[in-house]
């Protein structure tokens, strides 16, 4: 969407522009523009990648501005242009397949036949280098209108058909307010395999400034690859973001309509506007950052727009609250949200998320870049981001004649090192922002790599778009312990669990146990292996046994985990290895009655001083002592004061007091301690008052934080939480599981001290449930 930004009522608008178009536009764009792109029919309305047997469409993207060569009638000669049918593709030549002349909106203008010598199109499959297979006259002949193709149909450097670009109202058609817009276009079929590369380009435009057609310029196109690969499914369990340079991928957070600092990688064929308002619009080729769509920070997302400006609108339901006097959406960004809703629109004094927001060059072109580092070897990740059209009304017909319809569609290609990896497909105009992404795997040795943003649309009357939330994320796989939870045995007895991993890829085959003996402060290396992957279901599955042992003394409290990671060199790393959500601690029982005394009962109640702890107790014994033991996570037991039997006949009754707050569920045992002999009791569980939460929520947290983090968490229900702190790269920084109740939990990330100054997410996944924060450490 371009046109000249201007306080003037809509009404008037169009009229002064067309006034000041010629003078103005004939310097701003003095020179054509071209640009290369394709669009998969196949996929057009869905996206993906592009698959065999999939159907491209190969466009080739021209702006002629008005009032080009003055000097010679401002026409251009002889125009034409050449193609080659692309590597691993086959030209479509059924009955209905045409060469044809699109307009920016991807509408048919003109079409052709592929035979030779009766329309201005031609296509020979039998042409040797150098010589085009694909060539289209076009344009009229000397003096006419292109509504009578030319009939020059050789394949020399000679022929072709005249543009005119006399001014708007009076150059040839499709018409921008800007030039002579438009597309050449023809359609092949993917032959390759997967895994195979589609290489397109070599395409040119030639044209010559003089009537007799001497002095031909070419205007060539850059060479694209393009992956042949399946349509995989994005990661269903993914951590970290390595978008750090543009605030993992939000694009930051503030007060003002524009960000103060400019974009951490300009594109260089646009133009960055950093000073968006009432008087200065985001115009084709142009983009900003900002915090709403509306120039003048308005907050009616239900402001007039185009056609429904009229009269009478009160300031706040002005068209003029929209981008270009009624056309654009006002809308807020999206981060924070985990549908397709926008976040509401800020005022200009409320701090808000910003958003990349692009209106896009009149030709195909990159629209963003950057380049990653720090990535594990080896490894699968998912590059995703959210975008949303953001024009209902842009849409004008060839003759420039609005339409009031949301006009081109945005169509984006990501690109990975220079490879083509996934087409979004046209984003049509709606409510909601859409999730468009795919998943790539690193090379042996890679640890960065370059992401780029193509449009395959022109601009001009549409392709006006936002993005947010740009992510690159490991697929971590899930590590499911067999037992789940600790590992209980009778001494002397063996020690037996496993762990399954299930990944959407198959390289996570490395897996290597550690254990710990002093709470997990330090880890020892146990064994190292690979596993074989099956695909089952949809997921590369291995099972990997722990070695069997001997439950004894030596062992009890020991806690055990393990760790899987895609190279041997990555399990050492971690940074790019991942860790079982579940550890198992080693609980050794003394189960012979080796102790005659027994409790018959235990009970824990919550009382307004604390828990009220109640045992009775028969046939005690002389130095029988009670070890009461409190954890709320199963795995860490804190001994309270000890007991001394009462060694009298009969049952004794014994009361004690927990005090303090009951902030968490907690869990309760006893051991009964004679000599070098241990008897334990059940576990008791007490939950401390709470309503019922619908779902998992981080409450209320400490940020900025320093030497530790503490959260509230709410909880729907009884289970086991994993804990993990990301730094902006992806990267874990601690992770730990704890057990939870119903309710709200009070939960404390310790040792944070050592952490780096900056920005960090902290994720809790709960079942299928995640909860993420972003927050701030501070030294």
């Amino acid at each position: 969407m371009n046109k000249l930004y201007t306080l003037v009522s809509p009404g008037s608008f169009r009229c002064w522009l067309c006034c000041l178009l010629f003078f103005v536009t004939t310097a701003a764009l003095a020179q054509p523009k071209v640009g290369y792109s394709y669009v998969n029919i196949t996929k057009k309305t869905v996206g993906g990648t592009v698959e065999p047997g999939d159907v491209l469409e190969v466009r080739y993207s021209v702006m002629f501005p008005w009032g080009f060569n003055a000097a010679n009638n401002r026409r251009v000669y002889r125009v034409r242009y050449y193609d080659n049918v692309p590597s691993n593709t086959t030209m479509l030549t059924g009955g209905t397949d045409r060469l044809r002349i699109i307009t920016n909106e991807g509408t048919t203008f003109y079409q052709y036949t592929l035979a030779t010598g009766d329309d201005a199109g031609n296509y020979k499959a039998t042409a040797v280098a150098p010589e085009y297979k694909i060539r289209i006259n076009i344009g009229g002949p000397l003096g006419l209108a292109p509504t009578a193709p030319a009939n020059n149909l050789t394949t020399d450097l000679t022929g072709g058909g005249t543009i005119n670009l006399t001014a708007s109202g009076t150059g040839d058609q499709p018409k921008w307010w800007t030039g002579h817009l438009f597309s050449t276009s023809f359609r092949v079929q993917v032959s390759g395999t997967y895994g195979q590369t589609i290489t397109m380009g070599g395409g040119r435009l030639y044209y010559s400034l003089l009537s007799n057609g001497s002095g031909a310029t070419f205007l060539p196109v850059p060479t694209y690859t393009i992956m042949i690969a399946k349509d995989d499914a994005l990661c269903d369990n993914k951590v970290g973001s390595n978008f750090a340079a543009e605030s993992g991928g939000t694009f930051g957070n503030a007060a003002g309509l524009n960000r103060a600092a400019g974009p951490a990688f300009p594109v260089p064929s646009y133009s960055y506007v950093n000073n968006v308002s009432a008087s200065v619009a985001v115009n084709d080729g142009s983009y900003a950052i900002v915090n709403n769509t509306s120039p003048r920070s308005s907050t009616n997302t239900n402001a007039r727009h185009i056609p429904n400006c009229g009269t009478g609108a009160t300031a706040a339901d002005d068209c003029n609250n929209r981008m270009f006097g009624g056309h654009w959406d006002i809308i807020g960004d999206h981060t924070g949200q985990t549908t397709g809703a926008s976040n509401n629109p800020p005022a200009s004094t409320t701090s808000s998320g910003y958003m990349l927001m692009v209106n896009s060059d009149m030709v195909t072109s990159e629209a963003y870049k950057q380049t990653i580092n720090s990535l594990c070897p080896n490894t699968t990740y998912e590059f995703s981001a959210w975008v949303k059209n953001i024009c209902s009304t842009c849409g004008s017909n060839a003759n420039l004649v609005a339409t009031n319809l949301p006009g081109v569609l945005p169509n984006l290609t990501f690109v990975l090192d220079g490879v083509d990896r996934y087409s979004t497909g046209e984003i049509a105009y709606g409510s909601s922002w859409v999730k468009k992404g795919f998943t790539f795997t690193t090379g042996p040795t890679q640890s960065s790599v370059t992401f780029s943003i193509r449009n395959n649309a022109q601009g001009g009357g549409g392709n006006d778009w936002v993005m947010d939330d740009i992510s690159i994320a490991s697929c971590t796989p899930n590590l499911i312990m067999k037992p789940y939870g600790n590992a209980t045995v009778c001494y002397g007895n063996p020690v037996d669990f496993a762990a399954d991993i299930e990944s959407i890829s198959s390289n996570y085959t490395h897996w290597r146990w550690e254990k710990s003996n002093d709470g997990g402060t330090n880890w020892i290396n146990e064994t190292s292996g690979t596993g074989t992957p099956v695909l089952a279901s949809g997921k590369y599955t291995y099972t990997v046994d722990h070695p069997s042992f001997t439950g004894d003394s030596s062992a009890h409290g020991d806690i055990i985990r393990l760790r899987v990671a895609t190279t041997a060199g990555n399990l050492d790393d971690n940074s790019c290895s991942f860790l079982a959500s579940t550890q198992v601690v080693i609980l050794v029982n003394n189960c012979q009655n080796v102790l005659s005394s027994d409790i018959t009962q235990f009970k824990a109640q919550q009382i307004n001083a604390g828990v009220s702890l109640r045992w009775a107790a028969v046939n005690e014994m002389a130095g029988l002592k009670y070890q009461i033991e409190k954890s709320t996570d199963q795995r860490n037991w804190k001994k309270l004061p000890v007991v001394s039997a009462k060694v009298t006949a009969g049952q004794n009754n014994y009361t004690e007091l927990d005090p303090g707050t009951l902030s968490q569920t907690t869990h309760y045992r006893i051991s009964m301690v004679l000599n070098d002999k241990i008897k334990y009791t059940h576990q008791v569980t007490v939950q401390p008052n709470s309503s019922v939460p619908s779902g998992l929520t981080i409450k209320t947290i400490q940020n900025p934080f320093s030497n530790s983090l503490p959260f509230e968490l709410v909880v729907p229900e009884n289970g086991e939480v994993n804990i993990m702190l990301f730094d902006l790269y992806g990267k874990p920084q601690k992770q730990l599981n704890w057990k939870v109740s119903r309710g709200s939990n009070r939960l404390n990330l310790s040792e944070t001290s050592t952490l780096s100054a900056g920005n960090y997410i902290l994720m809790v996944r709960f079942n299928d449930q995640v909860a993420q924060k972003k927050v701030l450490k501070m030294n």
